[in-house]
């Protein structure tokens, strides 16, 4: 979308510049360096929401999603809505602010729309508890020879016994 605006000029009659024929050489590597930014903490955020409610007893990977999704989307629109403002860049005189305006607007936009509501939810709900498959959520509990319960892992070791981290 850059280029195609930008640097072909599609436009730019609407956003009132004139294309020089490139796009500014810093430009493509700041937005990589923001988004990538911004879509690890919203990832991260919603991701801690929904395996937060998949630790809950008895909850399914559907109803952890739709709870992670739930109790995470008022924060993560807002936030959204504030990225998708920069979009008022375009109507300063720079290039460059408009360059970066537009695209951090429409970047943010997908994301929040197509990744975080439509494909992540999605994945986690096909994946069910694959989702959590290094973590303690993978463990279930077994019932002991003396009546105790305990927890093992996949491999169906203890808990308790597993060796430090590199040590297998």
């Amino acid at each position: 979308m850059l280029v195609t605006v930008f640097q072909y000029g599609w436009a730019e009659q609407l956003l009132d510049f004139r294309t020089n024929g490139a796009v500014i050489s810093w430009v493509p590597l700041f937005l990589f360096v923001v988004l990538i930014g911004l879509s690890t903490d919203y990832h991260v955020f919603l991701i801690s929401r929904i395996r937060e409610a998949a630790g809950r007893p008895g909850a399914s990977t559907r109803d952890a999603v739709a709870g992670g999704i739930i109790s995470s989307a008022g924060v993560l629109t807002s936030a959204a809505v504030v990225m998708v403002s920069v979009l008022a860049f375009v109507f300063t005189a720079m290039v460059e602010l408009k360059q970066l305006g537009l695209t951090l607007a429409v970047a943010v936009l997908l994301d929040a729309v197509v990744i975080r509501i439509l494909i992540l939810p999605a994945l986690m709900v096909l994946l069910g508890r694959f989702n959590w498959w290094p973590s303690t959520l993978w463990r279930k509990p077994i019932t002991l020879a003396g009546g105790d319960e305990d927890t093992v892992n996949a491999e169906g070791n203890r808990a308790d016994t597993q060796p430090a981290w590199g040590q297998r």
